[in-house]
This record gives C-alpha cells, structure tokens and sequence, in this order.
C-alpha cells in the first residue's frame, strides 16, 4: 500500500468518522477532498470522474458542516481589510 492510499484509508476509516469536533472533522475532509482532486488530474476517463465525484462530496459535506454545525462557534471578528493590512505592508 503506497503512502496515498494508506493516508487515505486513514482518513476514512478512523480520522473522519472519530473526529472530536466539528472543526476536525471539516479539517480532515477538506484533506480528504485535496486528496480527489489531486488524484483527478493524473486520471482519465472513469477513474477521473469518480476522483471528481468523491472531490466534490467531501468539499460538500464539509461545507454542510461549516455552514450548519459551526454557525454557533464564537470567530474573532475583523474586517476583511484589517485582514489583508499585514499583507499590503
């Protein structure tokens, strides 16, 4: 088993599934779908559009999450521009 397929055997069988938080778990799942769609570019055919489908549903599901399952985590509130300051200095 190559180091791919056992990060993501890992990923989907114990990482995801026994997250602590929701936050983890978008972590992990954001991860997961890095993975698809970094498989996606180097396939054709069948195999890239199954790597494209499981890209989309781990991007998905995580947004699910974030959009849902976080709303009542407390952010630190900035302004977009107070975020990019730093960066135009």
């Amino acid at each position: 088993m190559d180091v791919a397929q056992s990060t993501k055997s890992a990923l989907e069988s114990a990482l995801i599934p026994s997250a602590a938080s929701e936050e983890s778990k978008v972590f992990y799942l954001k991860m997961k779908s890095d993975y698809y769609r970094y498989l996606a570019e180097f396939k054709f055919g069948k195999e890239r559009d199954t790597a494209a489908d499981n890209t989309l549903a781990a991007y998905e599901f995580a947004q699910a999450i974030t959009m849902f399952g976080l709303a009542n985590v407390k952010r630190p509130k900035f302004t977009f521009e107070e975020h990019l300051l730093p960066l135009r200095q």
